[in-house]
């Protein structure tokens, strides 16, 4: 949702550093269970602390793309997001705000990877890891910020932002609930 909301509401570049910003974040996640961070889920306390942390993000994100749903976009918009890093810090964040991409990583890892494997071969595994993050997240990047695409965008963009405000919201909450 992030990638496709910037490329559709900023600019295909703003799509661009989310997706770098997204991949920059599943990189940072595998390499974290790459090297047996992993056993960090392991911690309750840790767990609870991430879990709820990654909640309470995902739901302000929610809330704050739901209030500004029915703002009118300024005429510079584009160019001044285009020109920032927001994009990229708030794929990075959402990215890390989601601890269960550590479990997941850490699961397919300990299935795929065998326990004696260089560290060359892990730190292959990151690289493949962001580098298929990267290609998913542009292509989301492309399309989003096609004409059509923003056109369409911008006709719904009320309802397509309070949707995505909306979902972004029950993630977060249902994060919260989940107790394990």
């Amino acid at each position: 949702m992030l990638v496709a909301h910037a490329a559709a509401r900023e600019s295909r570049a703003a799509g661009f550093k989310a997706a770098l910003g997204l991949a920059t974040g599943a990189a940072l996640w595998a390499a974290a269970a790459a090297v047996g961070l992993g056993v960090l889920s392991a911690l309750e306390w840790l767990q609870q602390t991430l879990r709820l942390a990654g909640a309470a993000y995902l739901i302000w994100l929610g809330i704050q793309l739901w209030r500004k749903s029915g703002a009118d976009l300024p005429a510079a918009a584009p160019a001044v997001a285009a020109a920032g890093w927001r994009p990229f810090r708030l794929g990075v964040a959402a990215n890390l705000a989601n601890p269960i991409s550590l479990v997941f990583f850490t699961g397919i890892f300990a299935a795929v990877l065998p326990a004696d494997l260089p560290a060359w071969v892990r730190a292959a595994a990151v690289l493949v890891i962001a580098f298929d993050a990267l290609v998913w997240y542009a292509v989301l990047a492309l399309v989003f910020s096609s004409r059509p695409a923003r056109s369409g965008y911008g006709r719904a963009r009320r309802w397509v932002d309070r949707f995505a405000g909306a979902m972004l919201i029950g993630f977060g909450v249902r994060l919260a609930a989940t107790t394990r």
